[in-house]
């Protein structure tokens, strides 16, 4: 019974995962990068408090192997780093972009401004490209994540005028 109830809830995290990774995808341009900037916001602190506690526990038992102790929490770090980077922040992200969609009644921003850079990288198999658009309004970096067909038509020094909606979390997407 245990076993049955452990597997439906790693299948239904797992689906749900993959739902906010992807959903991102239905939008021509979103704030990605700021997404993320909150996540570690609220997250790499929690994780720091997680383990000074972790080492003050072991300290405080005085059962400690000096030899390899910083050893593992220097593995630890490491292998929670990469974890962290390449699956959880993603998915954390775009669980805000989720929410900053749904939350709240959109408010309609008009952003102006020159477009400074653009990032094309083409997936290939399996692998999905990355479309970036940076644009400098007044000054004010904002870079934008997108999708092959919304960014193909910009170059860059072009002016830049789009309206999109800013959400619960003042995350910008259209």
């Amino acid at each position: 019974m245990k076993i049955k109830f452990i597997l439906i809830s790693a299948i239904l995290l797992i689906v749900l995962c993959v739902f906010l990774v992807f959903y991102p995808l239905r939008f021509d341009f979103y704030e990605q990068l700021k997404a993320k900037k909150i996540v570690d916001i609220f997250f790499l602190p929690i994780v720091i408090i997680l383990i000074i506690n972790y080492i003050h526990k072991t300290v405080k038992k005085r059962d400690v192997n000096w030899k390899i102790f910083p050893k593992e929490i220097l593995f630890a770090i490491v292998l929670f780093g990469i974890i962290y980077f390449t699956i959880l922040r993603s998915v954390f992200s775009c669980g805000l972009l989720f929410i900053n969609c749904t939350l709240k009644e959109k408010e309609i921003v008009e952003i102006n401004g020159t477009i400074t850079d653009i990032v094309k990288i083409e997936g290939h198999g399996k692998v999905i490209g990355k479309y970036e658009l940076t644009i400098n309004k007044n000054g004010k970096e904002l870079s934008f994540e997108s999708n092959k067909k919304a960014i193909e038509n910009f170059s860059l020094n072009e002016k830049f005028k789009m309206k999109m909606k800013k959400g619960a979390l003042n995350i910008l997407y259209k």
